[in-house]
């Protein structure tokens, strides 16, 4: 069974209900959410819901401006043309709204298969209140309901997103189209700025999204992160969306609000034609995200198409020593990469041996998190076992010692440890190192046996 997260908060039904159920929905002072409150005169079963509107308008009506418009500090959002923030005392629907769709939702993780939806519209023509629907869940004459019995009266009504956004999001198309055919506004924004277009796009539904941009869904328009739909489709590496959107005439060359191009997350996900397209359309292989310096090679690096992804940029003219703004170069996160990766950078002119902020270079920071297929890596294109880039010798096997690492810190003393190093008191790491340490007595202050017995082993061997 098809499950949708959503209670669909419509039209009331129609005038004989208005005297049975006066309920208003009310901001909750100081936040973003609404709460359904009754009014005295209303039933102890409520049967529906209704939402405060004026007479001289068709146009929907929000009180207090609680539905989903963008926020006004954000320079990328204009505010909804189609909301009005006029407000009137408590009143019902007119005669001539109930024709027209609530572009308004209720949720409170309610599940609603679409088939008992899509009769709810049928039957009240697109009018259905929330009470309705919490009535129907609470008599059982569903599948997956909740156990526990809904109180109206405890329902907070997230209003940051509309019917028809839930309906993208879960991929309800047949209650999509049914929304848009009775009116329902497909470029209202959520709170985090996106549309049902966006959501369609974030969930990968390419019906859902045809659907919408065949009813002039805006296609450029950016979420609170700054992300556009295309850079959505990028971090998804889904190659279809994106070519939808593209010929659609959505833009490539926008930066999310850290200055992130499209490129950078579709280096992450690693899907080659899109990467492909980007970089044939312009996109600078070596272009840094304007907040923290990180460039596409440093997220396909440590991406889910790490060779192949890092391949194409460095066939492109990637720098592969180039770092952000915190020294972090593409060797310097090998550990959380591939042998491959390790040596296509080698390959390339990667300095194996950079150091990182806080004075590691690459091995030492595989030793320290056991990485023994990059630490093998890294020895065999070259990287120095006891390299460290200052007095303290805090080396790779001090790394392998202090965190337990037994099969790395074999295989660095097979590969040229020097067994006469000495940790040395330093201002690194807070101080922490105090005293003067030979492998040996590093290893019995931490009081590990079994690190200890394998630093031994070697130490006969002096």
């Amino acid at each position: 069974m098809i499950t949708l997260t959503a209670v669909i908060a419509l039209y009331a039904n129609d005038e004989t209900n208005n005297d049975k159920i006066k309920e208003t929905i009310l901001n909750n002072e100081g936040t973003n959410d609404i709460q359904i409150k009754n009014n005295e005169s209303n039933n102890d079963k409520v049967k529906d819901s209704t939402i405060n509107n004026t007479e001289t308008t068709d146009d929907v009506q929000i009180e207090d401006n609680t539905l989903i418009e963008p926020d006004k500090e954000a320079d990328e959002y204009t505010e909804n043309e189609e909301i009005k923030e006029e407000t009137k005392d408590n009143s019902t629907f007119n005669e001539s709204n109930n024709d027209k769709l609530k572009n308004t939702v209720t949720t409170n993780e309610i599940i609603m298969p679409s088939e008992e939806l899509l009769k709810l519209l049928e039957k009240n023509k697109n009018k259905t209140g929330v009470a309705e629907m919490i009535e129907l869940i609470n008599e059982g004459g569903i599948n997956g309901a909740s156990k526990d019995k809904i109180d109206i009266e405890d329902i907070i009504c997230h209003t940051n997103t509309t019917s028809l956004m839930l309906a993208s999001s879960f991929g309800h198309y047949d209650i999509a189209k049914a929304l848009i055919d009775n009116g329902a506004l497909v470029n209202l924004r959520a709170g985090d700025g996106f549309n049902a277009l966006m959501e369609a796009v974030r969930t990968d539904n390419i019906e859902m999204a045809k659907l919408l941009i065949e009813h002039d869904s805006d296609i450029n328009i950016k979420n609170k992160d700054g992300k556009n739909m295309i850079m959505i489709a990028c971090e998804n590496g889904n190659e279809e969306m994106f070519n939808l959107l593209v010929e659609n005439n959505a833009d490539i060359n926008e930066k999310s609000s850290w200055g992130a191009s499209a490129l950078i997350y579709a280096s992450e996900k690693g899907n080659i034609n899109i990467m492909q397209y980007l970089i044939d359309n312009g996109i600078d292989v070596n272009g840094k995200a304007d907040d923290n310096g990180d460039t596409p090679l440093l997220w396909a690096v440590t991406g889910e198409n790490p060779y192949e992804a890092s391949k194409l940029l460095i066939e492109n003219g990637a720098d592969v020593n180039a770092t952000n703004d915190g020294g972090v170069a593409p060797a310097t996160i090998l550990a959380a990469s591939t042998p491959k990766v390790v040596k296509l950078l080698k390959d390339n002119g990667a300095d194996l041996d950079t150091k990182f902020a806080d004075d590691d270079p690459p091995i030492a920071i595989a030793a320290s998190v056991g990485n023994l297929e990059i630490v093998k890596a890294l020895v065999e294109n070259g990287a120095d076992v006891n390299y460290y880039p200052n007095d303290m010798n805090y080396t790779a096997i001090y790394h392998a010692i202090d965190q337990g690492c037994y099969e790395v810190a074999e295989y660095l003393f097979k590969n040229g440890v020097d067994l006469n190093i000495e940790l040395k008191p330093s201002d690194v790491y807070g101080g922490a190192i105090k005293e003067r340490y030979n492998l040996l007595e590093y290893a019995e202050a931490m009081q590990d046996k079994k690190m200890i017995d394998i630093v031994k082993k070697y130490y006969k061997k002096k």
